[in-house]
């Protein structure tokens, strides 16, 4: 027997009971191990969330076991659902949470052949429905007895890949499953799969486009006709063909990107087809990029179904950016032109019904290139930077313009009758194949440039409909930027029209004109999915300061945890100095950053650091021009560039990220073998900017990094022009709710602040990674000092943080912990 911990609000008390087996909020959930009490914290939350149909937020550091924990609690919850009577739905109220318990070698596909079954569809047939309208009953509430499905969603296929590793640690295993992909992550075709653009010649060969078609897409089809045989025999094959060597029993349904292709392979199976409709069906639970379920054309392309789903974004620190991302939108002249010339093409060429659509679609292109031209005028323009012009409309002014592009909502309605017959959902059944693959052989690129105008005025115009009905605000949430800038035209908007076009030059130089529709409101994209959604859970070991999201997502989250770390304080150092070695301020701000002095006081910083700290070094700069810059005058200046060179091995984070890998296995290489090409060299130091591939995401466990060095505090660049008019926004929106007695809009400063903020807490996070790691916090700047500092940090970084008066103090408190830990 061993110990279940029935957790409560106030401290955990542990009964004997079997193993792993934990009562919380009533619901026993299954760990492979005794948890973490952040587990358990959390695990309370998200069954508060999910009982209530509420929403969470979760900040937990990394190594606490968040994963497991949010996977092995929504499970329990979800097999629960199960045996719930129709009759009897399950309720809880925060009232009740005082004492919660906190074979075969191959497929033979004969044994499938039947008659060809209906043709797999590639888009939702129903728009409305996907879109929704104002008028749309929230899903929350409509009672829906059905088990819910649960997405679990991260930012990278990576990140996805690691939460199905977590989830074969479970005691859930036999739960179905699927990964939602791309083909260029799941296609096998000999052919398609070396491709840039495989979407459209798997459209072909799906089509039957001169009469080729795909045997892999083909097989799964013939295959479904006896479903039930046909995932039996699939699950055997997997089991005998794939998880990479590992032990798994009968039912044992979890699987990855890789298992699945190498069934692909080795049985003739289309992976992408299996994941994305035939496994997607039955799936319970479901795992995608967040984007799949934030931006509405991939989700209408995937067909997603949120309806009554329970949602979980892990890594959700930068969600309010990628919904502003999803249904921002961007239009090239040369683009739109290029289209035009195919659609004339069709027009000519296509049957009626497809001729009379492109000729929509050439009008409102034509009319939309002919305003930009008209609008492009570098003397009324705005000159951001040389070879770099803007206009930007704002407010009813973007209405005004919509109106001069011929875009009023009469527009919409044509344009989205043609995209329905470009994508075969409004042609008559026995036309549908001849029309899709006419389409498909004038290249399906051209739908790309269409969908994404049809999406914007959606948008647009749900939006003005917003501001009209609202008492909260009158600010619109969308932006019309038109941009001219200075470069090159790109090979594949070249068509006919296009290079007729391109006589646009000033100077020999060739200017590339853009329409941009900006979306300022996150709030727009969330809300398409919390509103179908039963509950929503953000988690991140880097959600601080959390007070934004609500305000930024339109969307109340009641139920929240900041969690602490797994490691022991006496384990980790967290401190903040804004004096350098020789007494001289750091203020790592634009103006100071320039100065010799600052950089050369750095300089004397990291030396120091790097001469007591072991191992490797991790230090975040605000911008590759300062990290360029710092290293240009350490080595001009040569004294101190060679002295850290002798303590470490010094790299830089590059631009671009091919180049990552070979810079982080010189780095690992350094550590392994700190003395290999110098006696005196201890380990790497790597020079790593915010918000960039070293600071999102990759593990430094251990040695990797026994110390992450912050200078400054990472505010966005206030010269760039969507900042710029984010910050506008957020204050005339908190304005405008103001007026009527209303403030739960954050302002443009609060905003700009939180942004800092965020990149700073997940930069600190790149080291401390599990309960017996050990490692040093330094944050450099004298900003750091101030309470309003502390305030942004996460909870566990500002619970631990030492303010040193100057550098010496901070120095000889980094000595003693450093030897200390080496001792153990």
């Amino acid at each position: 027997m061993d110990l279940i911990c029935k957790y409560n609000s106030q401290t955990p008390t542990f009964v004997e009971m079997p193993k792993s087996v934990c009562v919380v909020q009533g619901l026993k959930v299954t760990m492979p191990f005794q948890p973490y009490p952040a587990q358990l914290a959390m695990m309370n939350r998200i069954l508060q969330a999910l009982n209530r149909r509420a929403n969470c937020l979760i900040e937990s550091p990394t190594g606490s076991g968040k994963s497991l924990a949010l996977l092995c609690a929504a499970l329990a919850w979800q097999r629960s659902c199960e045996g719930r009577s129709p009759e009897e739905p399950k309720h809880r109220s925060l009232l009740d949470c005082d004492t919660f318990e906190d074979p075969y070698d191959e497929f033979n596909l004969e044994d499938f052949a039947s008659p060809p079954s209906k043709k797999m569809e590639f888009v939702d047939t129903s728009f409305s429905k996907e879109m929704g309208t104002q008028d749309s009953v929230p899903v929350y509430e409509i009672e829906h007895y059905s088990v819910p499905r649960i997405y679990f969603c991260s930012r990278t296929h990576r990140q996805i890949a690691q939460l199905i590793r977590e989830l074969r640690r479970s005691c859930y295993t036999d739960i179905s499953m699927t990964v939602l992909a791309s083909r260029e992550y799941t296609c096998i075709h000999p052919h398609v799969s070396r491709l840039s653009d495989k979407n459209s010649e798997c459209r072909k060969l799906v089509d039957g486009v001169e009469n080729e078609y795909c045997s892999y897409y083909r097989n799964v089809k013939r295959g479904e006709n006896e479903r039930g045989r046909f995932l039996d025999r699939f699950y055997s094959c997997l089991h005998k063909k794939s998880f990479s060597g590992r032990v798994s029993s009968a039912e044992d349904l979890v699987w990855d990107i890789e298992d699945l292709t190498n069934v692909g392979h080795s049985c003739g199976l289309c992976p992408y087809f299996l994941c994305t409709d035939v496994l997607y069906r039955d799936a319970k639970v479901i795992f995608c990029p967040y984007n799949y379920l934030l931006d509405p054309l991939i989700r209408k392309s995937m067909n997603i179904s949120l309806k009554g789903s329970v949602i979980v974004f892990d890594e959700a620190h930068n969600i309010e950016d990628v919904c502003r991302e999803s249904i921002s939108y961007s239009l090239v002249k040369e683009e739109l032109l290029a289209v035009v010339a195919h659609l004339q093409l069709i027009a000519e060429q296509s049957s009626p019904e497809l001729g009379d659509a492109a000729m929509v679609c050439i009008l409102h292109f034509e009319r939309l290139v002919e305003w930009m031209e008209k609008n492009a005028i570098d003397e009324e323009m705005t000159l951001q930077e040389p070879g770099y012009y803007t206009t930007v409309w704002r407010g009813t002014d973007v209405y005004v313009m919509l109106k001069a592009m011929g875009l009023e909502q009469s527009a919409l309605h044509c344009l989205k009758n043609a995209l329905d017959v470009f994508t075969g959902e409004k042609s008559s059944r026995e036309d549908e194949r001849k029309y899709k693959g006419e389409f498909v052989q004038a290249e399906m690129r051209i739908l790309v440039p269409l969908e994404k105008l049809v999406y914007a005025l959606i948008y647009l115009y749900r939006d003005k409909e917003d501001v009209l009905t609202s008492s909260s605000s009158d600010t619109y949430s969308y932006c019309l930027c038109l941009e001219k800038r200075a470069g090159t035209q790109h090979a594949r908007f070249r068509g006919p029209l296009a290079e007729q076009s391109s006589k646009s030059t000033f100077k020999g130089t060739h200017f590339m004109e853009s329409i941009h529709f900006w979306c300022m409101n996150p709030a727009l994209a969330f809300k398409d999915v919390s509103r179908r959604a039963r509950s929503i859970i953000l988690a991140s070991g880097t959600l601080c300061p959390m007070y934004t999201y609500a305000a930024e997502l339109g969307v109340p989250f009641p139920i929240q945890l900041e969690a602490m770390h797994v490691l022991p304080p006496e384990r980790m150092y967290v401190a903040a100095v804004g004096l350098g070695p020789n007494g001289k301020a750091l203020r790592a701000t634009y103006q100071e950053v320039d100065s010799f002095g600052f950089q050369d006081e750095l300089a004397r910083a990291l030396l120091a650091i790097c001469k007591v700290v072991p191992d490797g070094v991790l230090c975040f700069l605000p911008s590759y021009r300062l990290l360029e810059k710092l290293v240009k005058r350490w080595k001009d200046t040569g004294s101190l560039w060679e002295q850290i060179t002798e303590q470490k091995l010094v790299l830089m984070e590059p631009r671009k990220g091919n180049e990552l890998e070979g810079v982080l296995n010189k780095f690992h290489k350094a550590i392994a073998a700190p003395s290999a090409g110098n006696s005196q060299c201890t380990g790497a130091l790597l020079l790593a900017v915010y918000r960039g591939k070293v600071a999102e995401g990759i593990d430094f466990a251990d040695r990797q990094a026994r110390a992450v060095v912050t200078v400054g505090i990472p505010y966005p660049n206030v010269k760039d022009l969507r900042i710029a008019l984010k910050r506008q926004y957020n204050d005339s929106r908190l304005n405008d709710s103001r007026k009527i007695g209303k403030a739960s809009f954050i302002s443009g400063s609060q905003w700009f602040e939180v942004q800092a903020y965020r990149a700073l807490n997940q930069a600190l996070g790149r080291c401390l990674r599990h309960r017996n790691d050990w490692g040093a916090l330094i944050m450099l700047d004298a900003r750091s000092c101030q309470q309003q500092f502390r305030s942004g940090l996460s909870k566990w970084i500002r619970s631990n943080l030492r303010h040193c008066s100057d550098f010496n103090e901070m120095e000889n408190y980094l000595s003693s912990f450093v030897e200390r830990l080496q001792e153990k």
